[in-house]
């Protein structure tokens, strides 16, 4: 019996069956909500499959009821403009927002400890000096660190964060980075932080795991990538732990199979060099 040898060109375009599709990624896959509390977990992926994935996340999480509300919740969280119009009131000052946001998710606390509550989050997240102002009146970088204390404010068991970093360089991401951190330190119900990057050293400087979605079937997850480095990590320090080049070049692997081209176009060059 005769059989052809196959190019790589016609290995790499041959469709997936859907028995194998099934059966590396069944439908029933488990979202471990349990055993990722407190954890952030840094999402990569085609943007169309984190969008699925989000809004599967958000349905298994109870945060709304029906999969049409739940992409509609997935597409408001990452889109970092809709979502600050919608958190931000230019009348406010971030003191204000604050307090008022923790007023509403923790009616039984006292006023006292409502004030606590709001100096902590400012603190956090970096805000203290601008407490006083509204949103109109900072930096964009400002505005960012204030959706990002209201969201974890809010104290929901899961928290999607729109990719606050994106277009962000130097001091500015640093800011973010550590507003993120110190948030998750201060938050008054442990959570689970969902964050999509599009970036390797990113992904394993912020996250605990990271989810590399699959593209067949769409927005499952196609492979879990633990980060076996101490939580409390220095971005100067981390790409030396023995652990980050292999967690490293093992997402760059996953990645040139999982990225769409407009999503690979958009990384930084030197992001692929070791």
């Amino acid at each position: 019996m005769l059989m052809k040898i196959l190019s790589y060109r016609e290995l790499t375009e041959m469709p997936i069956s859907p028995a194998i599709a099934k059966a590396a990624f069944p439908k029933t896959e488990i979202l471990d909500f349990a055993a990722w509390q407190d954890e952030l977990i840094t999402v990569m992926g085609q943007t169309s499959n984190c969008k699925k994935f989000y809004t599967r996340i958000i349905q298994q999480a109870d945060l709304t009821t029906g999969e049409k509300e739940a992409y509609k919740v997935t597409l408001n969280n990452l889109d970092y403009k809709a979502l600050e119009g919608a958190l931000l009131v230019n009348s406010a000052t971030f003191y204000n927002h604050l307090y008022s946001i923790i007023s509403v998710y923790n009616p039984f606390l006292l006023q006292e400890e409502k004030v606590a509550l709001t100096e902590k989050y400012l603190t956090a997240a970096y805000l203290q000096p601008h407490s006083s102002f509204t949103p109109k009146k900072v930096s964009g970088t400002v505005r960012k660190q204030a959706v990002l204390a209201i969201l974890f404010a809010m104290a929901n068991k899961v928290v999607i964060l729109p990719n606050l970093f994106d277009k962000t360089t130097g001091t500015e991401k640093e800011i973010l980075h550590r507003s993120l951190q110190n948030l998750r330190q201060v938050q008054t119900q442990a959570s689970t932080v969902f964050v999509l990057t599009q970036e390797p050293e990113e992904a394993i400087y912020l996250g605990n795991r990271i989810l590399v979605l699959s593209n067949q079937p769409a927005g499952l997850i196609g492979e879990t990538v633990p980060v076996a480095i101490p939580k409390l990590r220095n971005p100067l320090l981390v790409k030396e732990f023995p652990n980050f080049k292999t967690i490293y070049k093992k997402l760059l692997g996953l990645l040139t199979d999982t990225f769409a081209n407009e999503d690979l176009l958009s990384l930084p060059p030197q992001k692929f060099i070791l």
